[in-house]
């Protein structure tokens, strides 16, 4: 987990602040802008892809059996 947090702290998507609590070190990581901005083009992309899955499967759906072979055997 922590080289994940590490990777984005560098890229600037977030930042960390160390704080003692019980005589341990604490890392406590906030998003930053750019964070925010990464994580809602994700959330977007994510949105498209599934949007994508769910109409083709609508499609085949629709689709006899027969033809969802034929088009899967041409995608080969």
């Amino acid at each position: 987990m922590y080289p994940l947090l590490h990777g984005l702290e560098a890229s600037g998507y977030l930042t960390r602040e160390d704080r003692v609590v019980d005589g341990k070190v604490r890392k406590y990581y906030e998003i930053t802008p750019d964070g925010e901005k990464a994580l809602a083009e994700a959330r977007q992309k994510i949105r498209e892809l599934v949007d994508e899955m769910l109409e083709a499967e609508d499609g085949a759906a629709t689709k006899a059996p027969g033809e969802r072979r034929l088009e899967a055997a041409a995608r080969r």
